[in-house]
């Protein structure tokens, strides 16, 4: 296998390898969660090095990336050796042992909702793996804060906890995007969604009756605007069609919806895992919108702990069947939705900050008074991410070059970077420099 260009040196190699193999391990022994990002950058990039890779061996890591990283560096590390039952699995074909290996929780990925595009204009969501880190010095942002910093899900013993509702311990976001009534607005996903995470996508509303950034989330009482499952004549999943569509969603406001503050719950729910108790993975989003209109169409709804049970017929269910017949969990769709509308993807040309709740900082401009004016993009990326500004003052004591390790546990080294960059946890294990 080719190897990747700008490779580091050989120290940050083993570093990372070293690295990866202890978050690996340990969250096989915690029967946690790994991006497949992630996985495979060890795989291809620091573990080749070790082990040369044979080509046929991708598929292999791609659904079992657990089993397969051990099962492989065993003897080169020796690592306690996985059962022989694994060990048979691995050797297996990818479409024998992916349900099985689903239904141990060694899942390949996940993600979570980058930013939305309304109209042409992007807005930033919550990214769970560097706002988390930022404690009370938060951008006011659109997407409520949870704990998934490991972009993982939430499982069905939790679905009558208010884990469900917004994400694992989640909290109000505190700004909001403004959209009118009828306008469809496009959901952006990070990173790829993977094949094998089958499953639906549904997206619900609640009426927060005044400030969302106040609401609590048990109150809320969500009515079903779409909910795809599985397409008989195309053979296409949801997930598969979020996939090839961008990786992103596009659903739509009703038309004759009353104006008012909005949370948005997007979910997808994977089911590759889901023939097994407790093995379907919700990943629900929850956004803050302000919808403007004439409607007044004010559906009822439920609580989110309600939406689900972990018995219902469409969250244990075996999507591995030939064939398929799969019911969309949930409430009913409000009168008047459909499962899906055509899907298609949105290029954004424009971003634009959340507008803040009372409290907040107040947009410089608006825009039809209710949001802040959207700026020029640059021409050749979308920026959605805010710098954290660096000291210019001399560290106090001895400092870790860029790119160098700043933390992490047992980690004993310098904290302080270098001027010009900036310590970031990049797990639990290890912090850089960067």
């Amino acid at each position: 296998m080719a190897q990747c260009h700008h490779a580091p040196g050989a120290w940050r190699k083993k570093t990372m390898v070293l690295e990866g193999i202890v978050e690996l391990y340990s969250r096989v022994v915690y029967k946690e969660t790994l991006s497949r990002p992630s996985s495979l950058r060890i795989v291809t990039r620091f573990i080749s090095p070790l082990r040369p890779i044979k080509k046929t061996s991708v598929d292999l890591f791609i659904a079992a990336p657990f089993e397969s990283l051990f099962l492989y560096l065993q003897p080169v590390l020796f690592l306690p050796p996985f059962s022989a039952q694994t060990a048979k699995m691995v050797k297996a074909k990818k479409s024998a042992f992916l349900a099985t290996v689903a239904g141990a929780s060694l899942v390949a990925a996940h993600g979570y909702v980058n930013g939305i595009v309304v109209n042409g204009v992007y807005y930033r969501n919550y990214n769970p793996s560097v706002d988390w880190y930022r404690g009370n010095n938060q951008e006011t942002l659109i997407g409520w804060r949870a704990e998934n910093t490991d972009n993982g899900f939430v499982e069905p013993n939790k679905f009558n906890t208010a884990d469900i509702i917004c994400h694992r311990q989640a909290v109000n976001a505190k700004g909001y995007a403004t959209v009118k009534a009828g306008d469809k607005i496009n959901i952006k996903w990070d990173p790829i969604w993977p094949e094998s995470h089958v499953g639906p996508v549904i997206d619900y509303l609640a009426d927060c009756n005044g400030d969302c950034s106040t609401v609590s989330k048990n109150s809320l009482r969500f009515f079903k605007i779409d909910g795809a499952g599985y397409d008989k004549a195309k053979g296409k999943w949801a997930a598969d069609v979020l996939r090839e569509n961008g990786n992103s969603w596009m659903v739509q406001i009703p038309a004759d919806l009353k104006p008012g503050h909005y949370v948005l719950r997007h979910e997808i729910i994977a089911l590759h895992g889901a023939a097994n108790p407790n093995g379907a993975q919700a990943y629900p989003q929850c956004i803050n919108i302000k919808v403007e209109g004439s409607g007044s169409n004010s559906p009822s709804g439920v609580a989110g702990t309600s939406l689900y049970t972990a018995n219902d017929p469409g969250i244990l269910f075996n999507p591995w069947v030939s064939n398929i017949d799969y019911p969309v969990p949930g409430p009913a769709l409000i009168p008047g939705a459909v499962s899906s509308i055509q899907q298609s993807t949105s290029a954004a040309t424009r971003t634009a900050s959340a507008t803040p709740y009372a409290g907040g900082a107040v947009p410089t401009t608006t825009q039809g008074g209710s949001q802040s004016t959207p700026t020029a993009l640059p021409t050749t990326t979308l920026v959605t991410t805010t710098a954290v500004p660096i000291t210019t003052a001399p560290p106090a004591g001895p400092t870790q070059s860029k790119w160098g390790q700043c933390g992490g546990s047992g980690y004993t080294g310098p904290t302080l970077c270098a001027p010009g960059s900036n310590c970031q946890v990049i797990n639990p294990w290890y912090h850089q420099c960067v």
